[in-house]
């Protein structure tokens, strides 16, 4: 018999000895109670407590919530309140809650009686008594906030009456003795609107089931927030997220939160959280704080089973002799070898996951790489410092337009610390002045006969130290004869406009291309027979994409060897060095391109710059690395520029509104080498989606392509081969067509939207849009942003004379390039890449052709190799960036990373699935036909209980194979995707326009975006955010001019403005699912879609505001003063 209960007095309640009181907790784990007390009512306790020998340990419990037993169990006497305990009574506005009242019920009655400021109780997962004693919060409230006093047992059966301002109230903790026993406590609500308090409630429950691993086993939030921060920041950024230890498991969906998968142990659970507490210090250096209380003792041979894990590194191991669990290699925890063991693995854990953890392909993982990113931790390339290295200045030219008469390096050269002054001259002997573009073009190096753009590179000075090279850079020489500048795309097609590239054959003028699509003779034909025609002529403004980080290279050319290892700020690595391999002459093999973190890109990092060729010819001549970083006047005015369109449209419609048909003449301003990312054979993206969303039967197109003096443009900014300036065009049109039909602007978009059931869907101009579901995006927005009451009140401040404006834009875009046979950079077909390598332990390496500037790769493609494989990501790595260690893939940019980048990931994913299926089929003595896959488990048809994980089967393709298999498990996928991919979505906008300045202010913004299957969603509605952010600046802010002789007036941040948190506008997020039908898990593209539907978003607000006084157009940017200087002109300003 045991021996304490028989010294215990007798109760009313119920004494049980031996009692698995761990069984009881929301863990589920943990070693039984020596004694478990259950009180029928307050006065059972009091008298138990009265009689209770002194020496005789004593805890209370309540529901077992925020708890872990450990496994050895609780010595003496546990008390758990129960139904004597519950009751819950309302009086007034006050309600007296037992102390084993659950919080959520106390709220829901709380409710029942029309009393607010408790709903955030039904987001704490625990009972009355223990949130009142360590002041229990959720959702911006505490205990402290509503509780009036409480009641509670001291050691001795004594009745304590307690107010709450003397309970020493605090984040997670009150000054009330840890022996006292709460039994009741009074709470204070405040009287409200029922159906409020209900919204409410369900708010907070939506939000938890959202947020938090509500159907799994888990203890709730497992440590405080330290001062400043959260701690699930601070977990995820240390890595954590789905860290396994044993049966236990850090919770994907919520990283405070520890999950028993089903086999834990409490070592495990307590074991595993203080890897957590470990790691998050190793990054953070802060301790993270247990808010789940540990009672009892661990197993005897618990202490010496944490100490046979192997450490990641010696040094640490004083740590593990302090008390703290050591730290173990990344990924995951590794437990002893059993007893007996004969197989290898048996000497480590593998990580398995369980099946209902494995669907993460739509769930919301921290980068790994944000803290590093955000910290300034990142490798970037300018923080690339390498022995002996010297640094390059580039001299750059003062005009637009000049003939180059003499350079003298002299005085340069004489500076102590210059090595060379490289010149076009001596570039030109080991013929490297000119370097072919990314279109089919040709670019100056440096130049040698003439500069034909102001920041065109002259020369280039190498020195010892960046400021001695910066110097001398200044006393290079040049004698120029100023020519005659063209800054026009209008002027340079003029007949008697100076010849700009005169050093090509055959150029006779300044014209690029003449491209067409559609059906000239059809589009005719329906405009002949129109009821209506609306035009529209806009011009798109030049803009940047000013990245953070500017563009950079350090050149390392190993003369003896003839290897170039080049670290370059490239968004696409191997294109890069196939252009270096042509440039230079080298050896493709013998180049090296390695793309480090990269500060941005947004296109402006996809051509090939001088600075990079000079810098590398420099290191190729002197022998030594050459480091070029450009700084941001020079980004600002020789690096790719963006837009420069000028538009005329035409559409013809019925007159109830149908669009029959659309006329497009473009012309582009392309700077003086047409030197951006485009397929050589036709304009795309802009001829994908002319047509926008809507159901067109007739559609023609020109586009046309100057050479001006301007630093080259046409680079993708944040968009798809020149989508932005389609879409703005078609909805600016759309616009201004609602406007003419007096229709509203939502209702005549609805009637033209292609139908869903129209897909997949060929356009006017040729070309196949795969999904969409148009009116249900826009019926989201519409919902979101309360449009008809909105138009109400419209209506309303316009009769008073206010200006109130609601801009509707809905796009389409294409991303993703292909097929290959269609589309090309520089002549190679837009593929691309992944290769994926499985080890004997389950870990991945998964390497890619595709390069992030910022987007979380690193997050994303490990997510679909865990969904496709059931490898936890967090055991894959990713790599990419480095041409000698990832396959060939044509980069980053036009939204075609997870289009086609996280196709090919997928693909090889599934052909490594199908050889483990062979080897799952030999281990299970099966047929391949009888074998089933299921998140990482393969098992026999109708019997899921014969299984093999998938790192079973890892294993085994090293180690028992099949006769006649080949070992390994890895493979390498060229993904030519068979079209392109079709995001779109609704934008709408509301604006408020003071007549007195012209200032326009955005009262808000409501983004529906549908990409397909979205991925990881946080990191999709990051991307959104920030093409949101650039397209207001776009539309109210960013402009680059240039005077009549060429010079740019935007050489700085101060000229050339950019949005900051004080004028952008906050977000309102939306979204809709189309899957793509034809990529492998549905995905589309969303990096860009923002910066190309919410430009004409914006605008339309704005002339929605005014359209009423005659302002029909406003080109961009839509600034103050011209919005006043419109309203000037129809007597409209104040």
């Amino acid at each position: 018999m045991n021996a304490l209960i028989a010294q215990l007095p007798p109760v009313r309640g119920r004494l049980t000895a031996d009692a698995a009181i761990g069984k009881q907790t929301w863990f589920g784990v943990g070693g039984p109670a020596e004694v478990l007390f259950r009180p029928a009512d307050a006065a059972d306790l009091i008298a138990f407590l009265s009689a209770v020998p002194a020496d005789a340990p004593v805890t209370a419990i309540g529901v077992g919530s925020n708890l872990l037993v450990r496994d050895g169990g609780i010595t003496g006497v546990v008390i758990r309140l129960g139904r004597g305990f519950a009751a819950v009574e309302i009086e007034r506005d006050e309600i007296r809650a037992g102390a084993a009242a659950l919080d959520r019920i106390v709220a829901f009655a709380a409710a029942d009686a029309g009393l607010g400021g408790l709903e955030f109780l039904s987001g704490i997962p625990g009972s009355i008594g223990g949130s009142a004693r360590m002041n229990a919060g959720a959702y911006g409230r505490e205990i402290k906030d509503v509780l009036v006093s409480a009641i509670a047992l001291d050691r001795t059966g004594k009745t304590h009456m307690v107010d709450s301002r003397a309970m020493g109230l605090s984040y997670r903790h009150s000054d009330i003795d840890s022996t006292w026993v709460f039994v009741e406590a009074r709470l204070r609500g405040a009287p409200g609107d029922r159906a409020a308090i209900a919204h409410r409630l369900n708010e907070i429950r939506a939000a938890r089931e959202a947020t938090q691993p509500v159907r799994a086993r888990t203890g709730g939030s497992t440590f405080k927030n330290p001062p400043g921060d959260s701690a699930w920041r601070l977990i995820d950024a240390a890595g954590c997220r789905g860290l396994v230890r044993g049966g236990a498991m850090v919770s994907q969906q919520h990283t405070n939160f520890l999950i028993n998968t089903g086999t834990a142990t409490a070592a495990d659970l307590e074991g595993l959280g203080e890897e957590v507490r470990r790691r998050v210090h190793d990054i953070s250096g802060t301790w993270l704080e247990w808010e789940i209380e540990r009672l009892g003792s661990p197993l005897p041979d618990i202490q010496h089973m944490v100490s046979s894990f192997p450490r990641k590194r010696e040094s640490r191991d004083s740590d593990a002799s302090a008390g703290r669990p050591p730290v173990q290699a990344r990924g995951r925890l590794w437990a002893p070898a059993s007893a007996g063991a004969t197989d290898n693995r048996s000497k480590v854990r593998m990580t398995y996951m369980p099946k209902e953890l494995q669907k993460v392909v739509g769930t919301r993982p921290i980068r790994p790489d944000g803290v590093d990113k955000v910290t300034g931790r990142a490798n970037f390339g300018a923080d690339m410092v390498m022995p002996g290295m010297l640094w390059g200045k580039v001299k750059r030219s003062p005009h637009a337009h000049a003939r180059i008469k003499s350079i003298k390096t002299e005085a340069a050269q004489a500076v102590p610390g210059v090595v060379a002054v490289v010149t076009g001259a001596l570039l030109a002997q080991h013929k490297l002045a000119w370097m072919p573009t990314l279109s089919g073009d040709t670019q100056a190096v440096l130049a040698t006969d003439k500069v034909r753009f102001q920041g065109q590179e002259v020369a280039c000075v190498v020195a010892t130290d960046p400021y001695v090279a910066r110097d001398a850079a200044a006393l290079v020489e040049v004698d120029y004869e100023v020519l005659p500048a063209v800054v026009t795309p209008q002027q340079a097609l003029e007949p008697d406009a100076p010849l700009i590239r005169d050093e090509k054959d055959g150029q006779t003028n300044n014209h690029i291309y003449h491209w067409e699509a559609g059906d000239k003779a059809k589009t005719d034909e329906v405009f002949a027979k129109a009821d209506r025609v609306v035009s529209l002529d806009t011009f798109y403004p030049r803009c940047h994409p000013s990245p953070l980080e500017t563009c950079g290279i350090v050149a390392d050319v190993n003369s003896a060897t003839g290897h170039a290892t080049l670290y370059m700020t490239s968004q696409a690595p191997h294109a890069h060095r196939t252009l270096f391999a042509i440039v230079a002459g080298l050896p493709e093999q013998n180049i090296r391109i390695i793309s480090p973190d990269i500060g941005g890109g947004f296109g402006n990092k996809v051509p090939i710059y001088p600075g990079y060729v000079v810098a590398t010819a420099a290191s190729l001549l002197i022998g030594k690395p050459v480091k070029w970083v450009e700084d941001r006047s020079e980004n600002l005015i020789s690096t790719g520029f963006a837009r420069d369109f000028h538009m005329s449209g035409e559409m013809a419609l019925s007159n109830d509104g149908r669009i029959l048909g659309l006329r497009v003449k473009l012309l582009s301003d392309n700077g003086a080498f047409y030197a951006d990312a485009q397929p050589t054979k036709f304009r795309a993206g802009l001829f994908h989606i002319v047509t926008g969303s809507y159901d067109v039967a007739a559609a023609h197109v020109e586009a046309d392509g100057a050479y001006t003096n301007k630093a080259p443009g046409g680079v993708a900014y944040r968009c798809s081969f020149r989508v932005t300036e389609a879409s703005y065009l078609i909805e600016r049109l759309v616009e201004s067509a609602a406007l003419e039909m007096k229709m509203d602007p939502a209702d005549i978009r609805l009637k033209n939207f292609i139908k869903p059931e129209q897909f997949p869907y060929m356009s006017a101009t040729g070309f196949e849009y795969d999904s969409g579901d148009y009116p249900r995006a826009m019926q989201v927005a519409l919902d979101k942003l309360g449009y008809q009451s909105l138009r109400q009140e419209q209506a309303e401040k316009r009769k008073k004379g206010e200006l109130m404006g609601i801009g509707v834009a809905s796009f389409t875009e294409v991303v993703g390039a292909g097929p290959g046979k269609h589309y090309d950079i520089a002549g190679l077909r837009m593929f691309d890449s992944a290769e994926l390598r499985v080890h004997p332990t389950g870990k991945a390496i998964l390497k890619l052709g595709v390069k992030s500037q910022g987007q979380g790769h690193e997050t994303t493609f490990a997510q679909i190799v865990t969904e496709e494989l059931g490898i936890p990501a967090a055991d894959v790595e990713v790599q990419e960036g480095d041409t000698d260690n990832t396959p060939y893939g044509l980069g980053t940019y036009a939204s075609r990373s997870t289009p086609v980048g996280g196709a090919a990931t997928a693909m090889v994913s599934r052909k490594l699935r199908d050889k483990a299926k062979r080897i799952a089929a030999h281990l299970l003595e099966a047929s391949d036909a009888d074998i089933e896959f299921d998140q990482g488990k393969f098992f026999v048809r109708g019997s899921p209980s014969k299984s093999k994980t998938i790192q079973d089967v890892a294993f085994a393709a090293y180690t028992n194979l099949p006769d006649g298999m080949e070992a390994g498990l890895e493979g390498v996928t060229y993904y030519d995707p068979p079209n392109m991919t079709f995001p779109f979505g609704t934008y709408l906008v509301v604006v408020d326009i003071d007549r007195g300045t012209g200032q326009v202010k955005v009262r808000r913004m409501v983004a529906v975006d549908d990409c397909g299957v979205r991925i990881n969603p946080m990191i999709v509605e990051g991307q959104i955010h920030g093409g949101l952010t650039e397209g207001f600046g776009i539309a109210f802010m960013q402009l680059i001019t240039f005077d009549e002789e060429g010079n740019c007036l935007g050489s700085n941040f101060t000229d050339y403005l950019l949005p900051t948190s004080w004028e952008t506008p906050r977000f309102e997020m939306g979204e809709t699912v189309t899957p793509s039908p034809h990529h492998p898990i549905g995905a589309k593209g969303v990096g860009e879609s923002a910066t190309v539907g919410s430009p004409a978003a914006f605008v339309n607000a704005v002339i929605d505001a005014v359209a009423h006084l005659g302002i029909t157009n406003i080109d961009m940017p839509v600034t103050s003063d011209k919005v006043w200087a419109a309203l000037h002109e129809k007597g409209a300003a104040e």
